[in-house]
């Protein structure tokens, strides 16, 4: 007996009553649904548990494909003395079906681009599927703020 015919007679050989194979130009691209991005004023500093110090991102997209989502940002200083900082990234991890979610602790790492002073952080949040199809989410800014020293005092 073939192997051919062995394979048929044990049930090995799957076939499938008039289905085509799906072409690869046929899987859909990832699409972006929408996002939040809070709060949209954080401090960085020394500011107790008073004033909120960590931004989220959260954003929802479909896909038949798992994604890769990353928020990417930088801090623009208000200062034009001082440089902008290098794009800095965030992965978005995955926590249902379609929404994924990631923060920056503004309130560790301001500093060393705002250098005491206020700015924004600037953000783009983008999804990758496994074929490297991406769709951009939410682009946007979120103020920041040098904790006051009234309150870095306590």
């Amino acid at each position: 007996m073939s192997i051919a015919a062995r394979l048929i007679c044990c049930g090995w050989l799957l076939m499938t009553s008039g289905a085509a194979p799906v072409a690869a130009d046929s899987v859909e691209s990832p699409a972006f649904i929408a996002s939040a991005v809070l709060p949209r004023v954080v401090y960085y500093g020394d500011c107790a548990l008073e004033l909120p110090t960590v931004v989220t991102f959260r954003s929802d997209f479909s896909s038949t494909m798992s994604l890769r989502v990353t928020a990417r940002y930088d801090y623009v200083p208000a200062d034009v003395r001082l440089p902008e900082s290098t794009i800095l990234a965030v992965h978005m991890a995955q926590i249902s079906a379609l929404r994924y979610s990631g923060s920056v602790d503004v309130a560790h790492e301001a500093f060393a681009y705002l250098r005491g002073g206020d700015g924004i952080l600037r953000y783009q949040v983008t999804a990758i599927d496994a074929r490297a199809a991406s769709v951009s989410g939410e682009s946007g800014a979120i103020a920041v703020h040098a904790c006051p020293v009234s309150l870095g005092a306590k």
